[in-house]
């Protein structure tokens, strides 16, 4: 299949997640890469008039066109005017709320999706699937998980000298327990690592950490991309309950452990420091889960299929 995806690269940003899973497409299709970062990007050139200069290069049209993260729909203009089948990848999908002013609440991605008209549309929780269909009047809409690169995210087998990390974006307006975590952390009389580190740092530090301290946002724990990372690198996960667990195939106890509160995360962590033995057999169970059934290879591989499904 040819493809075209329409998207800043974002090899080097805080979280290069997003072009690592985008990377994964070329290994099994026919990928062209066009926004900001990428060679011959013009951002005055619309969408109809590149793939005119494209099909007269290659003598023939894409199959489909990929977008990903609404924000960038914006820079991409002429989308609605392609006639070629579209399909967008929305990250983020917040509820307007006080103190939140980002290009990723409802009003603002709806409109962006009624002006672009994708033929169909994946989301990275099944919250935001529900809220897109009844905002949009539009079934095409169908829950992706996040995945991972686990050639990169894997155990090194390093020396985990830290007992405990919590490492992650801490807007209180919308992840209210994430700085406290991170204090009662720092409290604790353990070793601890509370610092902004990204992508190969990341990973080590992962490595290097017996345990991951995680939170979710206001009113929803979705399946972030902390938890394929997090247990990709055979580290063990400790985590407010996720809504879309039961749908991703994660179970508690088995994948990683689920805490109520700040003292039962506590309390947690110092058994699972304290039961070695427990905690590398639920970290190796989520490590193996996770590198068999949420890599970026078979994530693709999910997304061609209902894509190919739905409207090809």
């Amino acid at each position: 299949m040819k493809i075209l995806i329409l998207n800043p690269n974002q090899i080097n940003r805080y979280n290069w997640g997003h072009q690592l899973f985008k990377n994964a497409f070329a290994r099994h299709h026919d990928v062209v890469y066009y926004g900001e970062g990428f060679p011959k990007y013009n951002e005055n050139m619309s969408v109809p008039r590149l793939l005119s200069k494209m099909k007269k290069k290659w003598k023939k049209d894409f199959d489909l066109i990929v977008t990903y993260e609404s924000k960038w729909m914006r820079v991409f203009k002429g989308l609605a005017d392609v006639d070629i089948p579209k399909a967008h990848i929305v990250i983020d999908y917040h509820k307007p709320r006080k103190g939140f002013k980002g290009f990723s609440t409802c009003p603002t991605v709806d409109g962006l999706l009624k002006k672009n008209k994708p033929d169909i549309i994946f989301a990275r929780s099944i919250r935001y699937v529900e809220d897109l269909k009844r905002n949009l009047d539009f079934e095409k809409i169908f829950f992706l998980p996040f995945s991972v690169e686990t050639d990169l995210y894997r155990n090194m087998n390093l020396n985990r000298n830290i007992d405990a990390m919590a490492t992650f974006t801490t807007r209180p307006f919308v992840y209210p327990l994430r700085k406290k975590i991170q204090t009662m952390l720092n409290k604790m009389p353990i070793t601890t690592f509370t610092k902004r580190v990204a992508n190969n740092g990341y990973i080590n530090i992962l490595n290097r950490s017996k345990i991951f301290a995680n939170s979710g946002e206001v009113g929803y724990v979705g399946l972030t991309m902390k938890f394929t990372e997090v247990l990709a690198c055979g580290t063990l996960l400790i985590t407010e309950e996720p809504n879309d667990m039961q749908a991703a195939g994660f179970k508690n106890g088995e994948h990683f452990v689920v805490f109520k509160g700040l003292d039962d995360l506590k309390r947690k962590i110092n058994y699972y420091l304290k039961h070695e033995k427990e905690r590398k057999k639920i970290a190796l169970e989520g490590m193996k889960f996770v590198h068999s059934h949420h890599n970026n290879d078979i994530r693709v591989e999910q997304f061609i299929n209902k894509v190919k499904k739905e409207i090809l």
